[in-house]
C-alpha cells in the first residue's frame, strides 16, 4: 500500500507542476483571476503543499526536519487558499462587501495561525489544536465556496453570454467545480486526523485517500483547462478580423 501511495503522490505532483506552469503562462496573457488561481492552487497546494504535509507520515524524519517539512507544506496550502479567496472575490463577487470581508477574514486567519505556529515552534513540539483548527477551516472554506460558485456559473444560460462566459465554457467550469468539490470533501478528513494527532503521523487510509482524491481533482482541472484553451483558440480563429486587420488585408490585395 505504501508503494501505491508514493505513486499517487508522484502523479499528483507531476500533473500539478505541468498544469501550474501552463496556467501561469495562460494567466500572463489573459490576466484572468481564474487562471492565476488555477496556477497558484495547483503549484502551491498540489505541487508541494499537500505532499509535504503528508511526508512525515511516510518517512521517519528528525524533529527539526519534520518541523521544516510541515511548515513548508502548510505554508503552501495557505498560499493556495489565499489565492483562491482573492480570485473568487475579484472574479465572481467584485462588488460584494460580504465577499470582501470573507476574503479578508480568511486570509488573516491563515496568515495569523501560520505565524503563531512558527513563533511558538508548534510545528516542532506538537501543534496547538486551536491554531490548527483556525488555519485548517480557513484553508478549506474557499474550496467549498469555489465549487459552488463554479457550479452556478456552469449552469447559466449561455444565450445571453457575457464576455466572461465566452472565455470559459460550461464544461470547463463544471470540471473546475468538480475539482474544487473533491478537495473540499477530502480536506476535512486530513484536518480531523491532524486535530486528533497533532504533530503525529496520519493513518495510512487518510494519506491514501488524500493522494487519490488530489490526483483525481488535478486531472479534472487539467482536462477543463486544456479543453477551455482549445475552445478559446477556436473562438479566436472564428472571430472576424479587426478593422485594422481588414484594412491591411485590403491593401495587400
Amino acid at each position: 500500500m505504501e508503494q501505491a501511495i508514493w505513486v499517487g503522490y508522484g502523479l499528483l505532483v507531476g500533473v500539478c507542476w505541468v498544469l501550474g506552469a501552463r496556467a501561469f503562462l495562460a494567466a500572463r496573457r489573459s490576466r484572468s483571476p481564474i487562471d492565476w488561481a488555477l496556477a497558484a492552487v495547483t503549484v502551491f497546494a498540489g505541487g508541494f503543499g499537500c505532499p509535504l504535509t503528508f511526508v512525515p507520515s511516510l518517512l521517519p524524519l528528525e524533529p527539526a526536519q519534520k518541523a521544516h517539512v510541515l511548515a513548508a507544506g502548510i505554508g503552501g496550502l495557505g498560499l493556495a487558499s489565499i489565492a483562491l479567496y482573492l480570485a473568487l472575490w475579484r472574479f465572481f463577487r467584485p462588488r460584494s462587501v460580504i465577499a470582501a470581508l470573507i476574503c479578508s477574514a480568511g486570509t488573516f486567519a491563515i496568515a495569523w495561525s501560520l505565524l503563531a505556529e512558527v513563533v511558538t515552534a508548534g510545528f516542532a513540539w506538537g501543534r496547538d489544536r486551536r491554531w490548527l483548527a483556525l488555519g485548517g477551516i480557513a484553508c478549506w472554506l474557499p474550496y467549498a465556496w469555489g465549487a459552488l460558485e463554479l457550479l452556478v456559473e456552469s449552469r447559466r444560460d449561455l444565450s445571453a453570454a457575457s464576455p466572461r462566459e465566452d472565455e470559459r465554457s460550461q464544461r470547463t467550469y463544471r470540471l473546475y467545480s468538480l475539482a474544487l468539490g473533491a478537495v473540499a470533501l477530502v480536506y476535512p478528513f486530513g484536518l480531523v486526523s491532524a486535530y486528533r494527532h497533532p504533530g503525529g503521523p496520519h493513518p495510512r487510509a487518510v494519506v491514501a485517500a488524500v493522494a487519490a482524491t488530489g490526483f483525481a481533482a488535478a486531472t479534472a482541472a487539467a482536462i477543463g483547462f486544456y479543453w477551455g484553451s482549445r475552445r478559446s483558440r477556436a473562438s479566436r480563429a472564428r472571430s472576424p478580423a479587426s478593422p485594422s486587420e481588414a484594412r491591411s488585408s485590403a491593401r495587400s490585395t
